[in-house]
C-alpha cells in the first residue's frame, strides 16, 4: 500500500488564545506519562453527498474552531520548563492519498506498518513538541481514514475521546454553547515537581520483531464464557482482560518451562471517582496504575475464574480508595505507589508484566463529522509487548489489539481460551504466502485423528454437505490438529495433513463445529 503526502499545514485556533492563559503548566501526573503519542484512526466510508475536497475543508475549518477551546492542543510541549507554551503555532494537518480503497484496506487487515502510515507520526516514540497532529487518509473510493496523534504529556485516553466529539460537533454544526468546555486545571491541582526524573525502565528486544494481531470477541462469546465459568457476573472488560492475562501466563510457562510470578497492569480514570474538584470534562493526565498480582500455586493451575477476582478485587480496592481521596497529596502519593510497584518489578526481572489499556465505554464509534459514524476504529501498531481493548462496533464484543514479541505472540495464539473465544486472529501487517508450504490450525469434532483428502479438497463447495459431514461426527471430544499443507499431495491419502493430535476436551461442541467450518473453507479453496 502507498500512502502519498499531499500537503503539510498548521491548523491555528479560530480565536487567538489571551495572554493570561499562554502558560499552561502540566501536572505531577503529566510528568510521570510517558513522552509518546497516543494513536487513534476512525475510518469512514464514502458517501453520496459531500466531496471529499469539502470533506477535508470541513475537517480543517471546524478543527480550528475546536483549537479555541482546546487551545493546549495547538501549543508546544516545552520539557525543560514542565510547561505548555499555549502559543497558538497550532496542530499539525497532514493530507495524503492511498492508493486502495478502503474496503479492501479493512478487509485485507493490513498492519502494523499499514496502519501506523494513516498516522501522522508512524512511531509514536518520535516524540516532539507537537502536541496534536492529524492526518486525513483519502481513498480511492471517496473513503477517509482519519489518524490522530496527541501528546500523552497533555492528554489521555479520557481527555482524547472529549476533543474528538467537540470536534466532530463543530464540523457537524460548529462551536456553540452546547459543547461542553474543558478544564484544564490538573496543573493547578497537582503541581508539577521540578528535577523530577522518573526513569522507566523500557524493556529492549535485541532486534526481535515485535508484531500485532487483533483478536475480537463477541458478545456472545464473552456471555458464554461468563455464564460456564465466571461467578458473580463480572463485566465484559474484566472478562476479556483476564482471558488476555491467562494467556499471556500460559505464554510465559511455555517459554520458560516454569510458572512465573506475573503483574496485570491497568489504567483506572480515576475523574468523578474522589473528592477532588475533577469533572468528566477535565482534561490532562488523570489516571493511575491498578495493579493485580498473579502467584504460582504448587498444583500449577492458572483458573480464569481465579484471574477474573484478581482484577475485579484490585479494581474495587482502587476505586474504594479513590472515593476516600479528598486532598490532591493523597491522589499523588496513590499514584506514585501504582507506577513504582510496576517499575521495580520490572527492574528486578523477576515477574513478568501484562500490561492492558482499555477504551471500552469511551464513545468512540459516536465521532460522526457530518457524514455518519464511523466504520471502523482502532489503535495501531505498539512498540511495546502489551494490549489495547476497545469496544466492537457491535457494542457488546470487544476487540483486543496485542502487541508481542514474535515468539511470545506464537505461543500466546494457540492459547486454548483465545482459540475458543474470538474470532479468526488477523496479523497486522503480515499477509499469508500460500504458493509454499504453511502451517494451519484445524479443531474439529471428529472420533478420528485421520481425514481423506479427497474428502475435503475433492468435495465440491457445499455448506450443506459441511453441515451434514460434522453433524455426523458430535462427538464432545475434541482434537487439535496442527497440520503442513503441503504443495503437492496425492488425491488419497493424508499426506497433505500431517497431524500430531492433543486430545482436549471442551463441553461446548457448537463452538468448535463453527471453528471447524471455517477452517475447511479455507483448506479447500487452497486447494482447489
Amino acid at each position: 500500500m502507498k500512502v502519498q503526502l499531499l500537503s503539510k499545514k498548521f491548523v491555528k485556533p479560530s480565536i487567538p488564545t489571551p495572554c493570561h492563559l499562554r502558560k499552561l503548566k502540566i501536572s505531577f501526573i503529566d510528568q510521570l506519562a510517558p513522552a509518546a503519542y497516543m494513536p487513534l484512526i476512525f475510518y469512514y466510508s464514502a458517501d453520496d453527498g459531500n466531496i471529499i475536497e469539502e470533506k477535508c475543508k470541513q475537517l480543517e475549518n471546524s478543527l480550528s474552531e475546536t483549537l479555541a477551546i482546546y487551545y493546549p492542543l495547538a501549543g508546544r510541549y516545552v520539557e525543560d520548563c514542565q510547561l505548555v507554551d499555549c502559543n497558538d503555532e497550532g496542530a499539525l494537518f497532514l493530507e495524503a492519498r492511498v492508493d486502495k480503497k478502503l474496503a479492501q484496506f479493512m478487509g485485507q487487515q493490513e498492519g502494523e506498518e499499514m496502519l501506523n502510515q494513516l498516522l501522522p507520526f508512524p512511531n509514536e516514540m518520535d516524540f516532539s513538541p507537537v502536541i496534536l497532529a492529524i492526518k486525513v487518509n483519502k481513498f480511492e473510493c471517496g473513503g477517509l481514514a482519519i489518524g490522530i496523534n496527541a501528546s500523552h504529556k497533555v492528554v489521555d485516553g479520557a481527555s482524547l475521546s472529549l476533543f474528538t466529539n467537540a470536534w466532530c460537533a463543530a464540523c457537524r454544526t460548529g462551536i456553540d454553547g452546547a459543547i461542553p468546555r474543558p478544564s484544564f486545571e490538573a496543573g493547578s491541582l497537582f503541581p508539577a515537581r521540578y528535577g523530577l526524573r522518573f526513569a522507566t525502565p523500557v524493556h529492549t528486544y535485541d532486534g526481535k520483531k515485535i508484531i500485532t494481531r487483533r483478536f475480537v470477541f463477541s458478545g456472545d462469546a464473552i456471555s458464554t464464557r461468563k455464564a460456564t465459568t465466571i461467578k458473580n457476573s463480572p463485566s465484559r472488560v474484566k472478562v476479556v482482560t483476564a482471558l488476555i492475562w491467562k494467556a499471556f501466563i500460559e505464554s510465559s510457562r511455555s517459554k520458560h518451562g516454569k510458572l512465573r510470578p506475573c503483574l496485570l497492569t491497568l489504567s483506572l480514570n480515576f475523574r468523578g471517582k474522589t473528592l477532588l474538584p475533577l469533572t468528566e470534562n477535565s482534561c490532562g493526565n488523570l489516571y493511575m496504575l491498578v495493579v493485580a498480582r498473579f502467584e504460582p500455586n504448587e498444583q500449577g493451575n492458572v483458573e480464569l475464574n481465579g484471574l477474573v477476582n484478581l482484577v475485579d478485587k484490585s479494581l474495587k480496592k482502587a476505586t474504594e480508595e479513590c472515593a476516600e481521596v479528598a486532598s490532591p497529596g493523597d491522589m499523588i502519593t496513590m499514584v506514585s505507589n501504582g507506577m513504582e510497584e510496576v517499575h521495580e518489578e520490572v527492574r528486578k526481572g523477576d515477574a513478568d508484566v501484562c500490561i492492558v489499556s482499555s477504551m471500552c465505554k469511551f464513545p468512540c464509534y459516536e465521532t460522526d463529522f457530518g457524514w455518519g459514524k464511523p466504520e471502523g476504529v482502532s489503535c495501531a501498531h505498539r512498540p511495546l509487548e502489551m494490549a489495547f481493548l476497545m469496544d466492537a462496533k457491535s457494542g457488546d464484543g470487544i476487540e483486543a489489539l496485542v502487541t508481542l514479541e514474535e515468539n511470545n505472540m506464537l505461543r500466546f495464539q494457540k492459547d486454548k481460551d483465545i482459540l475458543a473465544f474470538t474470532s479468526k486472529f488477523e496479523p497486522l501487517g503480515t499477509t499469508q504466502n500460500h504458493e509454499k508450504t504453511e502451517a494451519n490450525s484445524l479443531r474439529f469434532t471428529t472420533n478420528s485423528s485421520r481425514l481423506n483428502r479427497s474428502a475435503l479438497v475433492n468435495q465440491p463447495i457445499s455448506p450443506k454437505w459441511l453441515f451434514k459431514w460434522v453433524d455426523e461426527r458430535n462427538t464432545p471430544e475434541s482434537y487439535q490438529i496442527n497440520s503442513t499443507l503441503e504443495e503437492k499431495a496425492t488425491d488419497e491419502t493424508i499426506h497433505k495433513y500431517t497431524c500430531s493430535c492433543s486430545r482436549t476436551y471442551n463441553n461446548t461442541v457448537q463452538n468448535y463445529r463453527r471453528k471447524f467450518l471455517s477452517s475447511v473453507l479455507r483448506v479447500m479453496r487452497r486447494g482447489r
